[in-house]
Parts: structure tokens; C-alpha cells; sequence
């Protein structure tokens, strides 16, 4: 099983469409299973809250 971990710059990355994010999101799109640290939701907020 392929695992991948996302942290909070990646989702930003996304969110915001930074170059490069398709790309980003397509290579998530291939792993069975993503997981990301609880404090991720926290962290996205505060960013974009700024």
C-alpha cells in the first residue's frame, strides 16, 4: 500500500494554486492512502487567516 503524508505547505500550495500545484495534486492522486498530522487544520487556518 502506498502512503503518502501531506503536510500544511502542501495543502497551501494547492489551496492558493502555486505553480506547480496540478502537478502537486495529480502525484497525490496516485497514492492509496493520505495522511497528514492533526494539527494540519490548525495550521491551514491560521495561514489563511493571514
Amino acid at each position: 500500500m502506498r502512503v503518502a503524508y501531506v503536510d500544511t505547505s502542501f495543502i497551501v500550495a494547492v489551496a492558493l494554486g502555486e505553480p506547480n500545484s496540478d502537478a502537486l495534486t495529480a502525484t497525490l492522486m496516485t497514492f492509496e492512502r493520505v495522511t497528514s498530522a492533526a494539527l494540519m487544520e490548525a495550521e491551514l487556518r491560521a495561514t489563511l487567516d493571514t
